[in-house]
């Protein structure tokens, strides 16, 4: 047997970053199970079985303690403030699984309005001294209370339904005669409203007992502030000193261990105290950031993502506000709470994608297209994911060829999501300088009978190398569709013909041109307009250099110019 409670509390806190599987094992495996599961907090108990499976970890669901399972039922039998049947009715046929005892100890934690208001969605209680004939007419399941006093009728077509809640009234009956009546009267004068309310109210309770909040609460953690001046609550020592047990270990089990917020943590790993408050902290950020997204609790998989980037938000807070110095950001997990950090990282993201937003509608090239559908791949998927509503970077620009989203981590991920956002300024204000005020607007243009007459394939790279095309070719800077005889010689005047890249003076002489006629735009739009512009033609002048015999070529393949047929 364990020493003492100490000792299983250090061994709770020792399996608490293994693997699920090997984590229900160690617990399995101990010399007191039942008092180390006990000295585990209620999520970390819950999300080990979710993570095991149901059916895998039955013998853990055993050992749990009545108000270890009554959290879990809060955490998963609710969807915002209503009872979710299909749930309720699961973790009913998982407390059917343990023995009479465990089954009755568990049954009589729970509310009993939640019980009732479960019976009631799946019968409907009559006394018998008081039925009608169209009751005992019914075509529907109908059997009578062992003592005789009631008739209880099941409303749920469902057999396996029905079959579940008769098995879980007659248990409760044969071992526990008075938590039996009191459901049963509960059923027969409870309204349905009323149950609900007082269960969830209780559910509420409990739960914001335990750092974790009501879905309307929750989503306060989403309100953005203003970077610039940010105020944080100065952080009080001790704040966690009433919770009971040790903090729960999930929020921890996850994330990138080369971040500064993963090096920071590390750092005070000797000092208990400070770790332990700090793993409260995260704990009840992470609770109300589940809440607030409505993630699905059981789906391991949606929580572990929902965590990381929690993270990965907080990171970028933090790199944010310290510099990126190590010393300074464990200062300032001392100082800070984890939300207002949180709510930081989420407003410097909000506010490069509403500034992305402001961007792509100050172009105005075409009513008929937006102005999103017009930029180049992958500068086009990149956009899509800052524009998401949670903003997400787009790996294509990683290289490797990889077309999926992810989280941003750090500052320097922000820090190239500007840069793309000022290089698409950039390049449209030099567009529109040189288009000039009086520019006919793309939907103006007769694409008929070139390679772009559906118009389906142009993008600012095709109008802006057609433009530079004209401009050398005819000293135009417009939109003008090009003629098959123009291909050859600009190819040379790129310097197609000797290799696939521009020659360097093709660009050096077009951005003295742009600085000569755009005096108004600074020398950082310029910058970033000739770092887009490299390379759009760039690409152009490497199809030019593969595109065999251009006076037969089919034009419909060449992508980056409007060429007339």
């Amino acid at each position: 047997m364990m020493k003492d409670k100490q000792d299983t509390t250090d061994l709770a806190r020792r399996i608490e970053f293994a693997p699920a599987k090997q984590r229900m094992e160690m617990i399995i495996s101990s010399d007191d199970a039942e008092a180390l599961v006990a000295a585990m907090e209620p999520m970390d108990v819950y999300l080990t079985i979710k993570e095991v499976g149901e059916l895998d970890s039955a013998e853990l669901f055993e050992l749990a303690h009545p108000e270890q399972v009554r959290c879990m039922l809060d955490l998963e039998c609710w969807h915002k403030d209503c009872q979710h049947p299909q749930l309720t009715r699961k973790w009913i046929g998982m407390l059917m699984q343990l023995e009479d005892d465990r089954f009755l100890e568990n049954v009589k934690s729970l509310d009993l309005a939640f019980v009732m208001l479960y019976l009631k969605r799946q019968i409907q209680v009559f006394k018998l001294d008081d039925v009608s004939s169209d009751v005992l007419d019914s075509e529907r399941p109908i059997f009578t209370s062992p003592d005789g006093r009631y008739l209880i009728e099941n409303i749920d077509d469902n057999e396996q339904h029905s079959a579940l809640v008769n098995r879980f009234i007659l248990r409760i009956n044969r071992i526990d005669i008075e938590l039996f009546n009191r459901l049963i009267e509960g059923v027969y004068y409870g309204l349905e409203s009323n149950l609900e309310e007082e269960a969830f109210e209780d559910k509420v309770r409990r739960l914001g007992d335990r750092g974790i909040p009501e879905y309307y609460d929750a989503i306060e953690i989403y309100s953005p502030l203003d970077p610039q001046r940010f105020q944080p609550q100065a952080r009080l020592r001790g704040m966690y000193s009433a919770m009971e047990g040790s903090p729960p270990a999930y929020p921890m089990r996850v994330g990138d261990s080369e971040s500064l917020l993963a090096n920071a943590l590390v750092n005070e790993a000797d000092n208990v105290e400070l770790r332990e408050e700090l793993n409260w902290d995260l704990a009840m950020l992470s609770n109300k950031v589940l809440v607030a997204d409505i993630v699905e609790l059981g789906s391991t998989e949606n929580v572990r993502d929902v965590l990381e980037r929690i993270q990965h938000t907080l990171n970028i807070g933090l790199e944010y506000l310290s510099g990126g110095v190590l010393q300074r950001a464990r200062e300032l997990l001392r100082e800070i709470y984890a939300v207002d950090l949180f709510r930081l990282g989420h407003s410097l993201l909000i506010s490069y994608a509403r500034r992305a937003r402001i961007s792509l509608r100050a172009i105005r090239l075409s009513e008929q297209h937006s102005t999103l559908a017009l930029l180049d791949s992958p500068l086009r998927e990149t956009m899509e994911g800052v524009l998401a509503d949670r903003p997400q970077w787009y790996e294509g620009q990683d290289g490797g060829g990889r077309h999926r989203y992810r989280d941003f981590h750090d500052l320097r991920d922000i820090q190239r999501m500007e840069l793309f956002i000022a290089r698409i300024e950039g390049l449209w204000a030099l567009m529109r300088c040189l288009l000039g005020e009086d520019f006919t607007p793309l939907d103006e243009h007769d694409l008929a009978g070139t390679n772009h007459a559906d118009s389906g394939g142009l993008t600012i790279g095709t109008l802006l190398c057609t433009a530079l095309s004209n401009l050398m070719l005819r000293q135009s800077f417009d939109f003008s569709a090009l003629s098959r005889s123009d291909l050859t010689e600009l190819r040379d005047k790129l310097g197609a013909d000797r290799g696939p890249n521009a020659d360097p003076q093709v660009l050096r002489d077009f951005m003295t041109y742009a600085a000569t006629s755009c005096q108004k735009l600074t020398a950082a739009d310029l910058e970033r307009a000739q770092e887009l512009a490299q390379v759009f033609v760039d690409e152009l002048a490497q199809e030019l250099h593969t595109t065999a015999e251009l006076s037969r070529a089919d034009l419909r393949y060449l992508r980056s110019l409007i060429v007339s047929f």
